[in-house]
């Protein structure tokens, strides 16, 4: 699962957060691509673009990602 981190953008963590909870990198070893970030988790997450429609499809591909 980890493996698709490398396909998309990732929200980064605050700096505070410790680097050895962030990773860079999926299990084998490709790049994960930075995605927007803040100074506290719900900054990067609540875009100005996160729609009604977007937010509802990132909640039913995560649904359907946890049925697996």
């Amino acid at each position: 699962m980890s493996e698709v981190l490398a396909d998309h953008p990732v929200v980064q963590y605050p700096s505070v957060t410790s680097m050895e909870f962030k990773r860079d990198r999926t299990p084998s070893g490709r790049p994960v691509p930075k995605g927007p970030s803040g100074n506290t988790f719900s900054e990067p997450v609540w875009l100005p673009s996160n729609t009604t429609t977007r937010v509802r499809e990132f909640v039913r591909v995560a649904t359907d990602a946890n049925a697996r």
